[in-house]
């Protein structure tokens, strides 16, 4: 009955029904029926039952009476709740201090009881409570939850089941943290510029002097602050207990530092991150100093104008700048171009020194320098000098004969006629050259230092100066006496007793450099008498070497253009040796490569920064709830930092363009960049203010501040580009062109019997070294576009990618291998097998030559255009310059018309047929000359079909004259053989007598004039040929003291000790000290009518549009062309300033308007064979030599009558 009586009580209501099912109803019906059978009910007597009751309601009375008695006060029931309440749920992490920004989680673990749902209350100080449900884990009587981020002092409390615990308190703590810095620098006095302030910076970079000083500003007031460095040094900060300020005052700037800021609060907590700040103290740098023009040394006349032009720069501007000059080794005079210069700001200095007015005589000595003058850190003028250069003024006439080539092209050792005496005077004159350079460098690097005593390296340079000196008086003793004439014996004798002066000084100057002034003059009066000792004439002989150009080398030398007149025998060479000229990158080139990436990262990731802050200010403007807010506020103080990261890179960035290498390259760089960071800065400021539209404004205009600093910077970089890719692609047509020769060769019928070469080789063995030689061609020209690629991945990403391509393609298809196995079939004589190799190899290379042809023009742009547009600017110059001539000689012009319309006529109407009017290829005019076929030969290469390789002086062009084509160097004319040497410009009369033909005769009254730019001894190739004087005397150009042969007086080797103290100080000012010839005129004479070129103010204009042209054109003998057309208005142009008369028509038409259209013609030409194969042009023959056009012309004019 008990076990029944258990399971009847245990059965539970069906929670569907709420009912007993028909089992659970049976138990329960049996166990009531047993209960009945057995009357357990009446087994309890009920007067116990009635006693029980009574008993329980006197205890319920005796407890009610003790409740009221014993009643707890109302101070005391609170903690007895709290302790109920303590044992009944355990809160984590109860009282606790948490750092600002960090996660507070609350955990709740009950008891015996464990309600069915908890929840946190929060009670933040000065704002409403908020309630966060707590999450039950599973069966654990856990609950959890918490908050995110906390950001100040509160309290909370766990609430479940209608009770709650007590209240738990948060307090908030911070470490010390920099938050900015904001920086003002003070400019020393000598600086002249106003305080700077920048705004929220980690780096800062000033001129040693200046005063620094900088506010950090933090999160929280400090005990404690310094700055210390990585040496251990520490800068002490002045700290406000009361203020989140710390400051450095009054710092001087003297060296540069990285300091690392430290921090420490009242409770003692140290700043957790390491915040760095850096200074660069930057030098007071001297004066920069680029000489333009002239280059290096010069050989003028006594009546020559040499133009000055000069690039001058200083950080903090220049008191004054000139040109300073000596003639003989007389007192030297200043001549001021400039003053009181603003701040990086770069000047552009021109003058004119006329050598007639200041009294300069043959064969005297004129030395020149550049100066600038700043002030020093000490407050005072200091001067800057640049090398010191030489003007050698040359007699009205010298002789240059041609010379035996027995020698195999080296130069007689003994000098040349009118040598012996006057060959050693020139030999010893290079020597005397270099010791006043020498001595010249170790004056200025002695003026420019610091020291007061002899600096070690003075020391060690200035007894070898001397010992050369010594050595040198002993060449001009040996040199006196083999001197006969009275005249010369004199002249040895003052050159004996200036040297003996100038040893005498340079022996006192061994511990003390005051007597190096005066050993200057000596040395100069020594050099200025060796000149009056020098030949006059020379034997010369073309040199079959091909003397690569060296840096400073000035190859187009003054010489050239009388040397260029003399008839050299032998003049084809026929043994040529390939010279090959590497570029490396160098280090300015990979420093402005760097900042140009710099700039382009900087670039992008602000143009990110405002897309993501655009998307943050709409997700904003269209949030619904705090929730959403609240996640967009926290995205925007991201932006915010990686705004500050942003700044800091870009503030690296310009501290990097401030080095003392970068200064004066990246001048107007570092303003746009500093503007651009100030936009960068307020974006930042307004970030942190949640001014979305306005950090939006602000960083659109630092976008675009970095793009166009980008892009000036890139047009800069891509420029070093163009002369590569132009000489490239000549390169890759000149090695389709060789291989389109192969191939001619191989189709050509065999010979039935190989008939071998002077040399014992084979046809078929010449043909493979052929191949040899493209296989050779291809791996260099693949090299060169593998250093491109690289160099231009950053300043040109398409021409890398071109390039890339290109070479990828060409590696995989094996043309290598196709070119060795071609030759050595060829050797093997398997001619059938090679023709299939070739074509291979042929298909193959064009395909390079059209890759690189492609990658130029995203460089250079695309050659038809630009052919077109020279063309058009050629008609719109020479109409200008035929309007001038009509209105000063109509005659002139009606001659042009009638000699040239015709001939434009036909031009006109042979390209028309495949191309645009106006824009197609014409076919060369009756008369004309045409000259397409000189692209086939390309730089470094020598014509085949060349005769006579010289070229004219810029200055002596004949009517009509051409370097190409002709017998014989420089013609002067029409077939004359007798012109002389004409004075800027003016064409010279035919020699009558005097026993000499073609020497240099006065021309027309005017006396010699300026000798321009002689561009001697090129041909077609514009490769110059070496024209060596037998008695050495053609000064050499470039490094200014440069020994002339090759070889120093008494065999010494040309890289001496002496060569390298001459040599030392050319890279000192930062700047190129070589420039470029004399010559030409300032403008400054009566205006006439403003249109017209020559005479008018047009010239200047009509020059630069002639210069555009000749930037235009790829071609080197259509550039020179145009140079040669230019340097002749050039002349013109200087002639009619300097004597104000009408120029001299006749020279103007043949020298410029001639030469123009002809040039126009020859441009027509080129465009039509690049625009259309099917335009009737000049293919593959020799232009007309230009002393035969008319006559050509003439006899086409006839032939076209006789139909």
């Amino acid at each position: 009955m008990h076990a029944l009586l258990v399971t009847a009580v245990e059965q539970r209501l069906d929670p569907a029904t709420g009912k007993l099912d028909f089992l659970q109803q049976r138990v329960v019906a049996d166990a009531v029926a047993e209960m009945r059978r057995h009357d357990c009910v009446q087994t309890v007597p009920g007067w116990h039952l009635a006693g029980a009751t009574a008993l329980q309601f006197a205890m319920l009375a005796l407890l009610g009476f003790s409740a009221v008695a014993l009643r707890p006060s109302s101070e005391n029931a609170p903690r007895a709740v709290a302790n109920r309440t303590q044992e009944e749920v355990t809160v984590t992490p109860g009282d606790v201090e948490l750092e600002r920004g960090a996660r507070l989680v609350v955990l709740a673990k009950f008891g015996r009881d464990v309600p069915s749902e908890a929840a946190l209350l929060l009670i933040p100080k000065n704002a409403p409570a908020k309630r966060i449900p707590l999450v039950k884990n599973l069966d654990d009587p856990v609950f959890g939850g918490g908050v995110p981020e906390v950001t100040g002092d509160l309290s909370y409390r766990v609430e479940y089941a209608g009770r709650a615990t007590r209240e738990f308190t948060v307090k908030v703590f911070e470490h010390p943290r920099l938050d900015r810095a904001d920086a003002r620098v003070r400019f020393p006095e000598f600086a002249k510029l106003p305080d700077k302030m920048i705004a929220d910076t980690r780096r800062v970079s000033a001129v040693q002097g200046a005063t620094l000083d900088v506010a950090f500003q933090l999160n929280k007031p400090v005990q404690f602050a310094q700055l210390v460095a990585k040496d251990g040094s520490v800068v002490p900060l002045r700290v406000d207990a009361a203020k989140a300020v710390v400051e450095l005052k009054d710092f001087p700037v003297s060296k540069s530092a990285v300091w690392e800021l430290k921090l420490k609060d009242a409770d003692g907590r140290a700043n957790k991150l390491a915040a760095t700040f850096s200074l660069d103290a930057l030098p007071n740098r001297r004066p920069e100093l680029k000489i333009v023009t002239p280059k290096g040394d010069q050989r003028v006349s006594p009546i020559e104008e040499v133009a000055f032009r000069v690039d001058a720069w200083d950080d903090f501007g220049l008191r004054a700048a000139g040109i300073s000059y000596s003639i003989g080794g007389g007192e030297t005079k200043e001549i001021a171009l400039a003053r009181d210069s603003k701040p990086d700001e770069k000047l552009h200095l021109e003058h004119v020194l006329k050598l007639e007015e200041i009294g300069v005589k043959v064969d005297e000595l004129v030395s020149w320098h550049v100066w600038a003058e700043d002030v020093g850190p000490d407050g005072k003028p200091r001067r800057t000098q640049s090398d010191i250069f030489f003007a050698e003024v040359r007699p009205f006439e010298e002789i240059y004969r041609p010379g035996d080539d027995s020698s195999g092209g080296q130069p007689p050792p003994g000098g040349g006629a009118g040598g012996g005496a006057g060959g050693e005077a020139t030999k010893l004159a290079d020597l005397q050259k270099q010791i006043i350079t020498a001595t010249w460098n170790l004056k200025r690097a002695e003026d420019e230092a610091v020291a007061a005593a002899p600096s070690e390296k003075y020391l060690k340079d200035e007894p070898v100066v001397k010992d050369s000196q010594e050595e040198a008086l002993g060449m001009a003793q040996k040199l006196a006496e083999k001197i006969e004439e009275p005249k010369s014996a004199a002249m040895a004798a003052t050159v004996m007793q200036e040297m003996q002066r100038a040893l005498g000084l340079l022996t006192t100057a061994e511990k003390a450099t005051a007597p190096l002034t005066d050993a200057l003059a000596a040395e100069q009066a020594a050099y200025n008498a060796l000149l009056k000792l020098a030949a006059h004439e020379f034997r010369v002989q073309r040199n079959q070497q091909q003397q690569g150009k060296g840096k400073g080398q000035q190859q187009g030398d003054k010489q050239r253009a009388q040397l260029d007149q003399i008839e050299m025998k032998d003049e084809k060479k026929r043994y040529e040796k390939q010279s090959e000229a590497e570029q490396p990158q160098n280090d300015q080139q990979k420093e402005q490569l760097a900042v140009l990436n710099r700039l382009k990262e900087l670039a992008q990731r602000q143009q990110d920064i405002n897309e993501r802050v655009k998307e943050l200010q709409n997700a904003i403007e269209e949030a619904k709830t705090e929730k959403e807010r609240e996640e967009a506020k926290r995205q925007l103080k991201r932006l915010r930092e990686e705004e500050q990261q942003l700044l800091a890179d870009a503030d690296e960035l310009k501290q990097k363009m401030e080095k003392q290498e970068n200064q004066s390259r990246f001048a107007e760089e570092r303003k746009q960049l500093e503007q651009t960071r100030n936009d960068a800065q307020q974006a930042a400021e307004s970030m942190q203010k949640g001014e979305t539209s306005r950090a939006l404004a602000e960083g659109k205009r630092a976008e675009q501040g970095f793009q166009k600093i980008r892009d000036d910077l890139r047009k800069k970089a891509s420029g070093q580009f163009k002369d590569e890719m132009r000489q490239m692609r000549a390169d890759a047509r000149e090695l389709a062109q060789k291989q389109e020769k192969i191939a001619e060769d191989l189709s050509a019928k065999p010979q039935e019997k190989e008939r071998r070469t002077l040399d014992g080789s084979s046809p078929r063995e010449k043909l493979a070294q052929e191949f040899e030689q493209q296989q050779k061609g291809l791996g260099d020209l693949r090299e060169q576009m593998q250093r491109v690629s690289e160099q231009a991945e950053a300043a040109e990403p398409l021409l890398a990618r071109q390039l890339y391509d290109t070479l990828r393609e060409n590696a995989q298809a094996g043309t290598d291998e196709t070119l060795k196995k071609a030759g050595e079939l060829s050797r093997r004589g398997y001619q059938s097998q090679v023709k299939q190799f070739e074509e291979k190899a042929r298909g193959e290379v064009e395909k390079v030559k059209k890759g690189v042809e492609r990658a130029a023009e995203s460089v250079l742009g695309d050659e038809a255009e630009a052919l077109r547009q020279a063309r058009a600017e050629l008609d719109s110059l020479g109409k200008q310059l035929d309007r001038e001539m009509a209105e000063a000689r109509p005659d002139l012009a009606q001659n042009s018309k009638a000699g040239q319309g015709k001939g434009a006529d036909s031009r006109e109407g042979a390209g028309e047929k495949n191309s645009e009017p106006g824009k197609g290829g014409e076919a060369k005019a009756d008369g004309e000359k045409s000259g397409g076929d000189g692209e086939k030969k390309t730089s470094g290469q020598q014509g085949d079909s060349q005769k006579g390789e010289g070229q004219k002086a810029d200055s002596q062009k004949g009517d009509g004259q051409k370097g190409d084509g002709q017998k014989g160097q420089g013609e002067k004319g029409d077939g004359q053989k007798g012109q002389g040497e004409k004075s800027d410009g003016q064409q010279g009369e035919e020699q009558k007598g005097g026993g000499q033909k073609g020497q240099g005769q006065q021309g027309k009254g005017d006396g010699e004039g300026k000798q321009g730019g002689g561009k001697g001894g090129t041909g077609a190739d514009g490769q110059p040929q070496n024209l060596q004087g037998a008695a050495e005397g053609q000064s050499g150009g470039g490094k200014p003291g440069a020994p002339r042969g090759g070889e120093q007086p008494g065999g010494k080797p040309a890289g001496s000790r002496l060569a390298d103290i001459a040599s030392s100080a050319g890279s000192r000012n930062g700047g190129n000290n070589a420039g470029g010839g004399g010559g030409g005129g300032l403008d400054g004479g009566p205006r006439f009518d403003q249109r017209a070129p020559l005479t008018g103010d047009g010239f200047v204009d009509w020059s630069d549009r002639l210069r555009n042209v000749e930037e235009m054109l790829d071609s080197q003998q259509l550039r020179r062309e145009v140079a040669e057309i230019r340097e002749a208005a050039k002349v013109v142009r200087s002639e009619f300033k300097r004597e104000g008369a009408q120029p001299k028509w006749d020279i103007v038409k043949s020298q410029i308007s001639k030469p123009l259209a002809e040039l126009r013609n020859r441009v027509s030409e080129e465009l039509a064979r690049r625009e259309s194969k099917e335009s009737l042009v000049p293919i593959d023959r020799d232009p007309v030599p230009v002393k035969y056009s008319d006559r050509v012309r003439r006899y086409y004019e006839e032939l076209g009558r006789s139909r």
